[in-house]
């Protein structure tokens, strides 16, 4: 037994290693015989191995997922040709694409009327029995001062509708502190009756009226563009939503947190931003729903004046619907961003040319000297800020 094995091993450190594993339990009876004869270098034959017992399925080499996450292609490159009329691509770092096409944007689209059919009719639909798409109960985190008690009477309308109960929580740059407002989360009532339950009609379909649970936390505390006392380049509505974050992550971590802000951002020319403070609650957003991705609802942006068909867009906006968690509820409809192609100023056109830095950074392509045809470049008029400068890209630059 201890010769040496058709592998260069012999059968007795085939053997020794099989019943590690064996008693590591990582190991059964067909896998000892598979160390063995595999490892030794020997050809097996598994459908012999097993005739007569079960069946035999083909496995892939890895789970494939089948979800493709690669951006869809450039209509500019498709208008070039067929593909065997163009370059074959090369591999990234070797020679990059032509730079018209390295830049997108952001194009925001009301969504059509089949993504929301679903939800519309959950939330506005005739049936008296129909159950309703939200539960629980939903502070609603409102700046103390009187100016945005119609947007938080707006909300909470559309809360209870949905099958929420909304509680208004009222607070000041002062509660920003985390204890604090973790505090104000625990004292948050979850038991009681829900507001339409005073209804002449008795209570609706879903009613609460034993314990409850938290079934999300909205925040308007971001249309609060006071600076802060102590942090004047900050808004006072930005460092109580900071807060908010950390408090409910630490008292409910996968509770959704809503945050709504008004005239962050635009829609197109006929919709302009109109409060630009409120934009770092957007930045703020989506680090949270990358960091905590558990305790995530969204961003919605309300327009300058909620009409019947705003407010209908966002009920649509808290049900997520297709998954979506930023949203602009407009009058139109629902919209939401979408990464486009840019399409490069004519001024700012550029052509990579070959100026190697190095002998072994020959071929390498650059970026240095590059312009449009007319050698009239781009002269900024003041600092350059280059981000990203140790990726791939900015090895080019």
């Amino acid at each position: 037994y201890g010769g040496p094995g058709p592998g260069g091993r012999t059968v007795t450190e085939l053997l020794c290693g099989a019943y590690m594993l064996v008693r590591l339990g990582l190991l059964g009876v067909w896998g000892v015989v598979g160390v063995v004869v595999v490892v030794g270098g020997v050809a097996v034959v598994w459908r012999a191995a097993g005739a007569g017992r079960g069946r035999h399925v083909e496995l892939p080499t890895y789970p494939f997922q089948r979800r493709r996450h690669w951006l869809d292609p450039d209509a500019r490159l498709a208008a070039q040709g067929p593909p065997a009329a163009r370059r074959a691509p090369r591999p990234w770092g070797r020679r990059p694409g032509d730079p018209s096409t390295w830049r997108y944007r952001t194009e925001w689209r009301a969504l059509p009327a089949e993504a929301t059919a679903s939800v519309v009719e959950a939330a506005f639909g005739t049936q008296p029995d129909r159950p309703r798409p939200l539960s629980g109960v939903w502070p609603v985190f409102v700046p103390a001062d009187a100016v945005h008690e119609p947007a938080l009477t707006q909300l909470s309308s559309i809360v209870s509708r949905l099958g929420g109960r909304p509680v208004p929580v009222r607070v000041t740059a002062a509660d920003a502190d985390r204890a604090r407002l973790a505090a104000l989360l625990s004292d948050v009532p979850l038991t009681g009756a829900r507001p339409d339950d005073t209804s002449p009609d008795g209570p609706g379909p879903g009613a609460e009226t034993g314990p409850g649970v938290l079934g999300g936390v909205l925040s308007l505390l971001g249309l609060d563009t006071a600076p802060h006392p102590d942090h004047p380049t900050l808004t006072g509505g930005l460092a109580l939503t900071v807060t908010l974050a950390q408090a409910l992550g630490d008292r409910y971590p996968d509770r959704p947190l809503w945050l709504v802000t008004r005239g962050a951002v635009s829609t197109g020319a006929h919709d302009p931003v109109t409060s630009p403070e409120q934009a770092m609650l957007w930045g703020l957003g989506r680090t949270l729903a990358l960091e905590r991705p558990g305790g995530w609802g969204g961003l919605i942006d309300l327009p300058a004046i909620l009409d019947d068909d705003s407010a209908r867009s966002l009920a649509v906006a808290l049900l997520s619907p297709a998954d979506e968690d930023q949203s602009a509820p407009r009058g139109p409809g629902l919209f939401v961003p979408r990464l486009v192609p840019a399409e490069t100023p004519a001024h700012a056109a550029v052509t990579p040319v070959e100026t190697p830095r190095s002998p072994a950074a020959a071929g390498s392509p650059s970026l240095a000297g590059a312009g449009p045809s007319d050698g009239a470049g781009w002269p900024p008029a003041g600092a350059v800020l280059v981000t990203g400068g140790i990726t791939a890209s900015g090895s080019l630059l």
